[in-house]
């Protein structure tokens, strides 16, 4: 009867194990489909309004959390230079921008995304562009697929999106990932990134 308990007792916790070992793959980031829509995003998603409207008239309003404070704050103060371009945005608009960026930023939250950045930020650095951060580079180098190869195929650095599918709602999981391929003469072609090739 007591082997009978055990043998129950070891089948049912392999049972367990297995189950959810595919859910705990790869640091936990896989996201089984079914999922997906219910699963909580890798970073805070953008709140503000005013955040969404001045900056992600250009690009993808990127989401605080993707930088530490000292880096949203160095972005903010050097405006209007912003990466080669002018903007203009009204003092008291981005003295609430600022507060926003700096409340909600990486060092600020418990996202894990946030936390993963941060732990390869050296505190005596600050980084003002996400494609150079050593978390996001680190985690291209899994794919074979460069930052820099990533953003010729979806025209920029500034364009997450264009594989991150999901970005705007916080979600950078790989194992999401749409690369585009070149286009040829009947369109644009995209090939899914599987989580074999990390």
């Amino acid at each position: 009867m007591l082997n009978t308990a055990i043998r129950a007792f070891a089948l049912s916790l392999a049972v367990l194990i297995l189950s959810s070992s595919s859910t705990l793959a790869d640091d936990g980031g896989w996201i089984p489909r079914e999922q997906r829509d219910t699963a909580a995003p890798d970073v805070a998603i953008v709140t503000n309004p005013e955040y969404r409207t001045a900056c992600g008239e250009c690009h993808l309003a990127y989401q605080p959390g993707l930088l530490p404070a000292r880096s949203w704050q160095q972005i903010t103060e050097h405006l209007p230079w912003h990466f080669g371009n002018s903007l203009n945005i009204e003092p008291e608009i981005l003295e609430r921008l600022k507060r926003y960026l700096e409340l909600a930023a990486a060092d600020r939250n418990g996202y894990l995304r946030s936390i993963k950045i941060m732990i390869d930020v050296p505190e005596d650095t600050t980084p003002l562009r996400i494609s150079e951060l050593t978390h996001v580079r680190v985690e291209h180098a899994k794919s074979e697929i460069s930052v820099e190869k990533a953003a010729e195929r979806v025209g920029g650095l500034h364009r997450c999106e264009g594989c991150h599918t999901r970005a705007e709602s916080g979600f950078y999981n790989e194992h999401e990932v749409v690369m585009p391929l070149l286009g040829d003469a009947t369109g644009p072609k995209s090939e899914i990134i599987e989580s074999g090739s990390h």
